[in-house]
This record gives structure tokens, sequence and C-alpha cells, in this order.
């Protein structure tokens, strides 16, 4: 893949069919809209070409992109392992994902200690905050009504008690939407979606920006929108390391005890504060507003 100047562009292969439909990712400096001169070239034929992917360059700025379809791992190299148990592949919202069964299923993201997916959420540096987002489809609340879209903390939180560090975001059934939770020394601070933001059955995109420095609640976009988000309880003290624990996609990260139930696709997490407009444009790939390249040899 090269650009308009010959500049070649990083890409990876997430699943190649010569037969059929194939998915790459290409990282693309602008297309704008209805432009005449702003274009990609795709070269192919060659069998003995050598293979070009750079995954590391291509998702820059991430500290984890995981498909879910085909092989588990983490597109960026931060991970050394992606683990999953009773998560078969089906059909995903932005390419193929992975459905969980509301008991046990999981997906462990193992990153070495220090890595860029520790503290995710800390303030302070040129880009403060992080940004977690993923493709969902919930066909049920999950196990006890929490079902855990993902999580990096020691606490299930249990409504506000049980504090502990690190953080999570899950389904609440009791209110049919979203709850993020942040642990603290002192308590834990959970942020409420608007009642009545999911439906089951149905796919969404979502993505939480946080920066646990600042007073301000975390911005969460479902479909690429910023919804309210409401304090439930109060805030009290600093967030500690969560250092010691992995990412585990679709449950708890200390145990199989917040099973999600539905499928999850691409999930992704970055060491910055994404803008409203970066996460629309992940939300728009997954309603189908992307590149189709037909190409004869």
């Amino acid at each position: 893949f090269v650009d308009a100047n010959g500049g070649l562009l990083p890409y990876e292969i997430e699943s190649w069919n010569p037969g059929g439909v194939s998915q790459v990712w290409v990282r693309v400096p602008q297309i704008a809209a209805g432009s005449t001169s702003d274009y990609v070239w795709l070269y192919s034929g060659n069998p003995a070409a050598a293979d070009a992917q750079d995954p590391a360059s291509l998702w820059a700025g991430a500290a984890a992109v995981v498909h879910l379809g085909g092989t588990l791992s983490d597109a960026t190299g931060t991970a050394t392992a992606v683990t999953g148990s009773l998560v078969p592949v089906v059909p995903g919202a932005a390419t193929m994902g992975r459905i969980f069964d509301g008991a046990s299923s999981d997906i462990t993201v193992s990153a070495p200690p220090g890595s860029a997916q520790d503290n995710l959420f800390a303030g302070g540096g040129a880009s403060p905050g992080g940004t977690i987002s993923a493709w969902f489809r919930a066909d049920g609340w999950g196990e006890g009504g929490y079902g855990r879209i993902a999580s990096k903390a020691d606490s299930p939180f249990s409504n506000g008690g049980d504090p502990g560090v690190g953080w999570a975001l899950e389904l609440d059934g009791t209110n049919q939407t979203l709850i993020f939770e942040i642990g603290l020394d002192q308590d834990v601070a959970q942020w409420r979606a608007t009642a009545g933001s999911v439906t089951l059955g149905t796919w969404y995109h979502v993505a939480v920006v946080y920066d646990e420095s600042l007073p301000a609640a975390p911005t969460l976009y479902l479909n690429g929108t910023a919804v309210t988000m409401s304090l439930m309880g109060s805030r009290s003290g600093t967030a500690g390391s969560d250092v010691a624990m992995d990412i585990h996609i679709g449950n708890h990260a200390m145990a199989t005890t917040r099973t999600f139930l539905g499928a999850i696709d691409e999930f992704r997490a970055y060491t910055s504060s994404r803008t409203a407009a970066q996460v629309q444009a992940e939300w728009r790939f997954g309603t189908g507003v992307r590149a189709h390249v037909s190409a004869t040899p």
C-alpha cells in the first residue's frame, strides 16, 4: 500500500481469503470527501514479495488492539499473550468477534508489568488520560446483571462497595445502560450513563475517555455520540496502580464472576484521550462506512 506520493503505508492483514473477502487495516494519511487527488495504491500479484506488514506503526499510540476474530493477539505487540476460554468466533460489527456465555467465558490480555496497558487513565504528560473502546451486542445483562465488557480491576466493586484498584466498563441490567468505574483508596467512583441507553440484541460501539487526575466525569460515547454520565454516590481518594492485573475482555479481571452475555468485537485501548472525531471514525467503520477494494491481477 502506498499513498499518492509513493510513500509506503503501514498495514496489517487480519484475514486473507484469495477467493473471497479479506480484511486489511491500513493507516491512511487522508482521503477527503469528494477529493480527486487523495488516494492510495494497492500493489499485488507478486508471490515473491516480502511480507511488509507493520502493525506497530499502524496502531501507534494504542496500548492494545484485539480484533477478536481468528487467532487472538494484540496487534500493538504490547501484550505477550491473548488467551480465550469458551469464546467461539462469530460475525462481529467491525469484522469478526467472539461470543460470551454469561457464565464463564473470558479473554485475558497479558502484558508485562510497566507496559502501556498499566494505569491507562492516569493524568499528566503530553497526552493525559486514556481511552478504551469496543463493539458489543448484549443478549442479556450478564452475570449478576453487571456483565463486563472489559475490566482491569482487583475488585468487582459491588455497587460502590469493595474499594480496590483498576477500572471496569460494564452493563447495568437494572437501568438497562452502562457503568464505568474506577477504584480509589477510599471509595469507588462509579458513573452511570442515561437509563435505557442499551437495548438487548443490538450492536453498539462504546468508547470511554477519561483522565483520573481531573474532577470531570469520564466521557462515554455510544455510537459516536457522547451520553450523559451521572456520578453514583461520591468520589473520594486517589487511584492506585493497576499494574498487578491484566486487561480482561468479557469478564471481571480477578474471577469469572461478571461474565458478559453476548458478542464483543474489536477491543482497543489508547494511552491518550481520543477526540470526538476519532471516536466517531471508529463507529462509522462498523456501520459500513469503509473502503472496499476490488483488485484484478
